[in-house]
């Protein structure tokens, strides 16, 4: 205060100062000038008040015409982003205002016609997703992160009627679980589950009334586990019928097996001597015999009992192949041997078949492990085939070559040929392609089988290239000595 009152002061003094200069000390000048000066004084304080409520009332229109209503706005804004979508927002004027709070109500309608569409399209994916779930034959358990069961169709209920009132949403899963594997069959969990049934994979549940479910489950994007439990009873009885049908089949075959063995060795003997006896009879050991039709018949008995014989040995080399008990004599040698032992017995059936018989690629050592034997067996077998499906006039060849680490020979012919569905049947045992051409020829149907199953005891593989008319080629790769163990038979 004692401030102000020495401000006061001086600022009268300059004022004296101010006016006995301008009034050159006249009393009357100076009373003038003090007049106007408070007169000036009073028009400035009444101008400063008038500014100060033309103020006052400038700011309560503002007030009640921009900032209330904005304030209000903002408000229900709020409200609206809480999702209070029924909030009631202000009537707006014709000023920015109101525009403003008027644009407000339409987005507050559009929302709600966008949530109501939401809402009802999601009751209807609703709706529609339990109606599938109800409809399915399979059982869906739905369980949620809690562990209580957030969804059972009546298919799963059905699988367990017993337990129907324990399958409804809000009961514990682990509750339910415990139920469920008490009404399989004991010992019907399969082994590696701990005892338990692994709801995160696949398990297979038979139960004690005798049905099969198997059990799919998996985890949920939100941490809750789907279970699927389907009803395959009809298919695990298939499978069963096919089991028992397998292990009949294997039983029948391991009869015919030992049928056939046990009758091939009781053959042999008597056959033996009757190829004998036809022998002693034919060569005339004892003397001419007195009509020479014997000897024609004698003859006729030895190309016979040879011919059935060779069947048999056939067929007994065919079983022991199939039943494991085939041996080899393995040893180291060269392919040529073979191949020239079987090409000399074979030229003379060429010759008087009238067919042109070639030999080719045995300039060079074929080094092969294997039985000696056997591996003539094959080819004279493959060269009569070639002989007896080849007419007149026709070609056979035998071809070796070195491939490398194989040894591959190629019997061909230029005869009948097959189709490639016939190739499949010619190689099952006792085989026949059946039509009018083939028909003509006699045979087993073990020469091609046979064959197969020595080139296998070889580790060798067997090509057959086939066109009907055309001809046939025969391909076999051995491994040569000492690249690929032998898959012999024991």
């Amino acid at each position: 205060m004692a401030e102000r009152a020495r401000l006061d002061a001086e600022i009268d003094g300059k004022f004296d100062l101010l006016i006995e200069y301008n009034t050159d000390h006249g009393f009357i000048g100076r009373r003038q000038t003090i007049t106007n000066i408070a007169r000036y004084k009073y028009a400035v304080g009444g101008v400063t008040l008038l500014a100060l409520l033309l103020a006052g009332v400038i700011t309560w229109l503002l007030r009640s015409r921009i900032v209330r209503p904005l304030t209000a706005a903002a408000r229900v804004a709020d409200r609206i982003a809480r999702g209070e979508l029924q909030t009631p927002i202000p009537a707006g004027g014709g000023d920015e205002t109101g525009a403003l709070l008027n644009s407000m109500t339409v987005m507050q309608d559009n929302i709600r016609q966008m949530m109501a569409r939401e809402t009802a399209m999601r009751l209807s994916a609703e709706d529609r997703l339990t109606d599938a779930l109800e409809t399915s034959n399979e059982g869906v358990m739905l369980v949620a992160p809690g562990g209580e069961i957030a969804l059972a169709n009546s298919s799963l209920r059905n699988f367990f009627p017993d337990l129907a009132p324990l399958l409804v949403p809000g009961t514990q899963f682990e509750a339910a679980l415990a139920a469920i594997q008490s009404q399989l069959m004991p010992g019907a969990l399969t082994p590696g589950n701990g005892g338990g049934i692994d709801m995160s994979g696949h398990a297979e549940l038979q139960l004690a009334c005798g049905r099969w479910l198997r059990l799919t489950g998996s985890a949920t994007s939100e941490g809750g586990t789907i279970i699927f439990f389907s009803d395959f009873t009809v298919i695990k009885e298939r499978e069963e019928s096919l089991r028992s049908a397998k292990q009949e089949a294997e039983a029948a075959n391991a009869a015919k097996t030992r049928f056939l063995a046990n009758m091939s060795h009781e053959l042999r003997t008597p056959l033996n001597a009757i190829i004998g006896f036809s022998e002693i009879i034919s060569g005339e050991l004892f003397g001419r015999l007195g009509n020479d039709r014997y000897l024609d018949y004698s003859g006729d008995i030895l190309r016979s009992g040879r011919h059935l014989l060779a069947v048999i040995n056939d067929v007994l080399d065919l079983v022991k192949s199939e039943s494991g008990r085939m041996s080899l004599k393995v040893r180291e040698l060269d392919m040529r041997e073979v191949l020239q032992d079987s090409a000399a017995m074979m030229r003379e059936q060429c010759r008087q078949a009238n067919l042109t018989f070639t030999v080719t690629g045995l300039e060079n050592e074929l080094p092969v492990s294997g039985d000696p034997a056997k591996l003539r067996q094959v080819f004279l077998n493959l060269l009569s085939n070639a002989v007896k499906f080849t007419g007149a006039g026709g070609a056979i060849s035998l071809a070796a070559e070195d491939a490398g680490d194989f040894v591959r020979v190629t019997v061909g012919d230029t005869g009948i040929g097959m189709d490639p569905e016939d190739v499949a049947v010619a190689m099952q045992p006792f085989g026949q392609v059946d039509n009018r051409l083939e028909r003509r020829y006699e045979g087993t149907g073990l020469g091609l089988p046979l064959t197969k199953a020595l080139v296998e005891l070889h580790g060798a593989g067997m090509v057959i290239e086939s066109e009907r008319l055309k001809g046939t080629r025969i391909s076999i790769t051995f491994p040569k000595t000492g690249t690929v163990e032998l898959a012999q038979a024991v």
